[in-house]
């Protein structure tokens, strides 16, 4: 919060780079994101 909007741009930088492999897993398995909410994300998979 300190860095202002630099700062949460930052952070989701990071916490794309990290779900990104995880996504494309969940897609290639036949499932999709529902919603997503900070850090955390719901997948189905129908």
């Amino acid at each position: 919060m300190q860095s202002g909007k630099s700062g949460s741009e930052v952070l989701l930088k990071i916490i794309n780079s990290f779900f990104k492999d995880i996504i494309d897993e969940i897609y290639s398995d036949g499932g999709f994101i529902t919603t997503f909410a900070g850090d955390a994300f719901t997948a189905v998979f129908p």
